[in-house]
């Protein structure tokens, strides 16, 4: 057995702990301020 620490691999529980951390605050975010920009463009014929 390889000990993943000492050779360098990271532990992937905390790369998925981080990742679903920043996603819940991102949607909180979201949810208090009640809106999104978005940076659509939108071609000048179209409007």
């Amino acid at each position: 057995m390889v000990n993943m620490i000492k050779s360098g691999i990271i532990d992937p529980l905390l790369v998925t702990k981080s990742a679903l951390q920043n996603a819940a605050s991102v949607a909180t975010t979201i949810l208090s301020t009640d809106c999104v920009i978005n940076n659509l463009r939108i071609d000048e014929g179209n409007r």
